[in-house]
């Protein structure tokens, strides 16, 4: 777009201008479903192109439009995100003759969201799909997890789910609430995940430890818990597996929230491991590893 006369070049690019501003805006117009604003950005693509016009070597330049209206599109999105919480956006996303997989920026939107969704932990992954996509209230998909923790906090009842590791469901949903709360503020959700983590907190025991399957009645433990603590961990009895989803849910929630209510508890927990293992005490290879990613991420 290179040319020594200027009158030539401007001739030209206002030939360019009127075979391609008709295309442009209707991509941009398809894109943002906004009059005003697909023109803005039309706009904005080709006064970048005529004061740039020296140093770039376009070879296609429907192509390069194209490009270009999708990243001022973009930007845009960026500019509307600082109102409008993510899901909003894809919420308020025109259907396009109600077809929603034939607008442009709905599909990049949802490509964005998938990879977004899929690369959240399994567990806080599934509890995420089942609130936003399948509307499950958080509290349903908890319920028949949360009476092992009201059970410890009374030491009274039974054990009353099958394996010991069924208190990391909790942590998880928790997890998995965070997460949500981290990209869609939600005062419902965030007041139940409250409520669960108080739950959670009056299980522990006063010196830290934190295990329902234990807790609600020590002298009859589930089986593959052992008789004392610890004693079984190197086998079946998940303590420190639970211990560590607790620490990983425990940081998701603070980072999401601000809030110290459930990290607390992950810290009163974590001493507690500090005190009773390392050099000079006691010695446990467990079955997982998550015990120490879940330190490293406190």
């Amino acid at each position: 777009m290179v040319g020594t006369n200027t009158r030539w070049v401007r001739a030209f690019f206002n030939v360019l201008f009127n075979k391609y501003w008709e295309k442009a805006y209707a991509d941009a117009f398809k894109r943002v479903q906004d009059s005003d604003i697909a023109k803005d950005i039309v706009q904005e693509v080709f006064v970048h192109l005529w004061e740039k016009r020296e140093a770039l070597n376009i070879l296609n330049l429907p192509a390069y439009l194209n490009v270009a209206i999708r990243n001022k599109v973009f930007k845009q999105l960026e500019k509307r995100a600082n109102h409008m919480p993510f899901f909003d956006v894809l919420d308020n996303m025109p259907s396009g003759h109600s077809k929603p997989d034939e607008n442009l920026l709905g599909k990049e939107l949802l490509n964005f969201y998938e990879t977004l969704v899929n690369s959240l932990p399994d567990k806080g992954q599934n509890i995420f799909r089942l609130h936003y996509e399948e509307d499950l209230p958080t509290k349903e998909i908890a319920v028949k997890l949360v009476k092992n923790f009201e059970m410890a906090a009374a030491q009274s009842g039974k054990f009353c789910t099958k394996f010991p590791f069924d208190d990391t469901d909790i942590y998880k949903t928790v997890e998995g609430a965070s997460y949500a709360l981290a990209v869609h503020p939600d005062p419902k959700l965030m007041a139940y995940v409250d409520s669960m983590i108080t739950i959670v907190g009056k299980a522990q025991e006063p010196d830290g430890y934190l295990y329902t399957a234990r807790t609600i009645d020590p002298l009859n433990p589930h089986e593959w818990s052992g008789k004392e603590r610890w004693v079984l961990e190197n086998e079946l009895s998940h303590e420190l597996y639970n211990s560590g989803h607790m620490f990983e849910a425990a940081a998701a929630h603070f980072l999401a929230t601000g809030k110290r209510n459930f990290l607390n508890i992950a810290l009163k927990n974590a001493d507690l491991l500090v005190q009773t293992f390392g050099p000079g005490k006691r010695h446990v290879a467990p079955g997982h590893e998550i015990v120490e990613m879940g330190l490293v991420r406190l």
